[in-house]
């Protein structure tokens, strides 16, 4: 297994946690870095013994970086390597889910539409709930068919903040 450098940082006022491998960002979790290696998706595809605590690392930096320009509205299209893990099925999710543009939203039905997958709508849901890299595969930009807000890994709070700042309409 690759090794895996995380840092702790502040942004928008609250604590995040982001990690990456040589490859690119693998996480971005607004939960500390302890909940992060006690998730199944984490266990799967990490070695927590191969988890080295780096503030410097540049990826880390520069993700960083990005995140308060986009915090600070100064950001709208993130340019920054990933290193999406995940099954064929939900690497696809994600991708597609980096195609919404900054200011846009889709449907889980529009994002199943997108894979070749029409009737697959709840497990695109459950593929765009366990996105390890939030903000940059911005799962916040989907909503249910009538624009309502549904759960958001992140806190339905974090969501609502999000699509606010990206002036997106929903329904609560």
């Amino acid at each position: 297994m690759r090794p895996v450098f995380y840092t702790t940082c502040h942004l928008n006022g609250s604590p995040y946690s982001l990690g990456a491998t040589s490859d690119g960002i693998v996480f971005i979790e607004n939960t500390p870095i302890d909940d992060v290696t006690k998730r199944h998706w984490f266990d799967k595809f990490f070695d927590t013994n191969q988890l080295y605590q780096d503030d410097n690392h540049p990826l880390l930096v520069r993700c960083r970086q990005q995140l308060q320009q986009y915090f600070d509205g100064k950001l709208t299209t993130f340019d920054i390597p990933l290193d999406l893990k995940g099954t064929s099925f939900q690497k696809a999710v994600w991708n597609s889910l980096l195609a919404v543009q900054y200011g846009q939203s889709k449907s889980y039905k529009a994002i199943a539409e997108s894979i070749g997958k029409p009737t697959a709508s709840q497990a695109v849901g459950a593929a765009v709930g366990q996105n390890p890299i939030m903000i940059i595969v911005p799962c916040h930009r989907i909503l249910g068919a009538t624009r309502k807000l549904t759960g958001f890994r992140g806190g339905l709070p974090l969501k609502e903040q999000l699509l606010q700042l990206e002036h997106i309409p929903y329904k609560e």
